[in-house]
């Protein structure tokens, strides 16, 4: 359901300094308009305005997308219904972060990372977050359905159905884990792929103060991912679901690769919103 024609005012006139008087003109329609007239006024406006270009397309977007729905799973957490998921996959220094950064700017994704989650579970004081940090103190593995259900979790609790899953899974039994658990497989893999060479000169040159930032750590940390990663990479080109990327190029050349891969993602809360009303 729309949040309300005066939402989708006030988003309109705050294009006014930009488009001028084609958007104030939609905005006093928006106000007088019946609910069930404001998707085709989107439609509409997207053939007749045209000029409100990419920025009106995202606003349009963010008012008009309902809450993604969710059903309940027997241990009572929720679970979404047809989200859409990308593993984010390359190697240490590949320049993941950076790319994932832009994706959610420009398409609207949520950007989730197994780690940063975990290390939350650990931060909130919960039952869970003590288990997990015994188990990393003790020097034991975190069972991967710990993190699948972590994950789970977050993306019940985002509001969204599209999400960037950044360096996951690890490893084939993360794999395994997730689309056992979950039940979704990724529509596609986004790898980063990237020398061990100018990997290497990218963490050494970043100047980020991390402890594992030296020559020796990096080269076992591309190690790990060549051994334990790679064949995830390996599963998904089987079958047609890697998208892969020189990552050697400039951040903008890249980036612009990767927006070809996500343009179909770029509109789709909406049109599902007014193909449904």
């Amino acid at each position: 359901m729309l949040r309300g024609r005066r939402a989708l005012s006030t988003l309109v006139r705050s294009l006014w300094r930009v488009n001028g008087g084609s958007a104030l003109r939609f905005a006093a329609i928006c106000e007088w308009s019946s609910p069930a007239s404001i998707p085709s006024l989107l439609v509409n406006t997207r053939k007749h305005y045209f000029s409100f270009g990419a920025r009106f397309m995202a606003l349009t977007a963010e008012v008009a997308t309902p809450a993604p729905p969710t059903l309940a799973t027997e241990d009572g957490t929720k679970q979404l219904i047809d989200p859409k998921v990308i593993f984010v996959l390359g190697g240490p220094g590949s320049g993941k972060g950076t790319q994932c950064a832009k994706i959610v700017e420009k398409f609207g994704f949520v950007h989730l990372s197994a780690g940063d989650l975990l290390r939350a579970e650990i931060n909130s004081g919960s039952a869970n977050g003590t288990m997990i940090q015994n188990m990393i103190q003790e020097g034991k593995i975190v069972p991967s359905e710990v993190t699948v259900k972590l994950l789970q979790k977050a993306m019940a609790e985002s509001g969204k159905d599209k999400f960037l899953i950044d360096g996951f899974p690890r490893n084939q039994e993360n794999r395994a884990a997730f689309e056992a658990v979950t039940g979704i497989e990724p529509e596609f893999i986004l790898f980063f792929d990237c020398p061990q060479e100018e990997m290497e000169v990218r963490l050494l040159g970043r100047n980020q103060g991390r402890s594992d930032d030296n020559i020796e750590t990096i080269r076992k940390r591309f190690k790990v991912f060549v051994e334990s990663s790679l064949p995830v990479v390996d599963h998904y080109d089987k079958k047609g679901k890697v998208r892969k990327v020189n990552a050697v190029k400039t951040k903008e050349e890249v980036f612009e690769s990767i927006e070809t891969l996500f343009q179909k993602f770029q509109h789709r809360s909406v049109m599902q919103h007014v193909n449904a009303a």
